[in-house]
């Protein structure tokens, strides 16, 4: 819920219970057990003036509009009575605890937004902050993830793993519960220090596959030709189009890249459980599905248990965080009103390097997007771009690198 829609809400509430005030016509007939015996009652605070005389149609304790509204507005930010706790109950800020943070969606090397929300993008980099940021503070003895349909390429499992392993080196541990996992949030998984499997979760670890879709059959069908100009005998890109199968080059390609992934897949398996070997792990990726009893009988999970359990099993004093850092209000709209030009982003002033983002397909034109081409290299969006960090004086030089967690760590020589 928005912050303008929890305000409406509260003011819609504190509204109408300020008119039923003194009503008598809308007072209950029935009567409130004794306090002893209501374990929900409250001793009600004092009235902060002008709710004179009369009763009030038993809403007199609830104190003036104003005061409703603020508790209104901090107890919908609180988890209810039938809702998970926030904190274990020996939680103390100041005390070594751990940190329980839920960990689901897609991760790509760049923000996106979406009107609906279903296909936002979490960023590498922003992730890999925060760990950081998390791993400074003393308190804080490790972090269990509850880890849930992950989305990443193999080159973004490499940098989420590169950070937990920072993480982990920083003397913190990383303990992990899913309710099921599949190939990239295995991958994932097993960079955690202790893994637990819901018992009735399962393990589905597959190795690569690559299936061209060829349309030329359909076209033929329908009376159309497909004219490209083709350039080198690896240049396949139009042969969906323009052949039956993939060619012979195509092939010996798509065999590559699949033995590639599949090996970089097997090491990252091997060296995340380190009893299972090289070999052990191919077996493991040839059986493919594997339902929790399974998957512990196999070494893919140390635990099968339910959440729950697992953390109260930890023996440590904990509290939910969430993915991104919280920000305040003035913060949330500062950063919104940059991303849509209102106000003029932040810039360092002193010597650096400037960032900047190529993602993507290269395209002509101003690429696709309601808010622009985040995920393309777009000619009409990048080429405008570039002359701004080279005109500018402090800027030294501009970063290239294969991810922006990459950048994050590349220094200049």
């Amino acid at each position: 819920m928005g912050t303008r829609s929890v305000f409406a809400l509260a003011a819609a509430t504190a509204l109408s219970l300020g008119a039923c005030k003194g009503d008598k016509r809308d007072e209950p007939t029935w009567k409130a057990p004794p306090a002893a015996e209501d374990p929900w009652a409250q001793d009600a605070p004092a009235s902060g003036g002008g709710g004179g005389g009369g009763g009030g149609g038993g809403l007199a304790g609830l104190g003036d509009p104003m005061t409703m509204l603020k508790n209104i507005v901090e107890n919908l930010r609180k988890p209810g009575p039938y809702d998970a706790p926030d904190a274990s109950a020996n939680y103390a800020a100041d005390q070594p605890h751990l940190a329980v943070m839920t960990l689901a969606g897609t991760f790509g090397e760049l923000e996106s937004y979406s009107w609906t929300g279903g296909d936002d993008v979490m960023p590498l980099l922003a992730w890999s902050e925060r760990l950081t940021g998390l791993a400074t503070d003393p308190t804080l003895t490790g972090l269990l993830l509850r880890v849930d349909g992950i989305g990443a390429s193999l080159p973004d499992l490499a940098e989420l793993r590169a950070a937990f392993t920072a993480w982990k080196a920083a003397g913190k541990k990383l303990y992990c519960h899913t309710e099921g996992a599949a190939n990239a949030g295995y991958l994932l998984l097993t960079a955690c220090d202790r893994i637990a499997l819901a018992p009735t979760g399962d393990v589905l670890l597959a190795g690569p596959v690559a299936m061209p879709v060829h349309l030329k059959g359909l076209l033929d069908r329908l009376g159309i030709t497909a004219d490209f100009l083709h350039v080198g005998a690896y240049k396949g890109a139009a042969e969906p189009l323009t052949r039956e199968r993939p060619s012979k080059e195509m092939e010996e390609v798509l065999g590559a890249i699949l033995d590639q992934h599949y090996a970089t897949m097997v090491a990252m398996v091997a060296e995340g459980r380190p009893a299972l070997d090289e070999v052990a792990v191919k077996a493991r990726i040839d059986e493919g599905l594997f339902p929790a009893a399974r998957a512990l009988e196999a070494g893919l999970v140390d635990e099968v248990t339910t959440f729950e359990a697992f953390r109260d099993g930890l023996g440590q004093p904990w509290t939910r965080i969430s993915v991104e850092a919280k920000a305040d209000d003035t913060q949330s709209m500062v950063k919104l009103a940059q991303f849509f030009g209102a106000v003029p982003a932040s810039r360092p002033t002193a010597d650096h390097v400037a960032l900047v983002y190529a993602l993507g397909d290269v395209v002509d034109g101003d690429g696709d997007g309601v808010l622009g081409a985040r995920q393309q290299i777009a000619s009409r969006t990048l080429v405008p771009t570039l002359p701004g960090p080279a005109a500018a004086d402090g800027v030294k030089a501009v970063c290239c690198a294969s991810t922006p967690a990459a950048a994050a760590r590349w220094r200049p020589s």
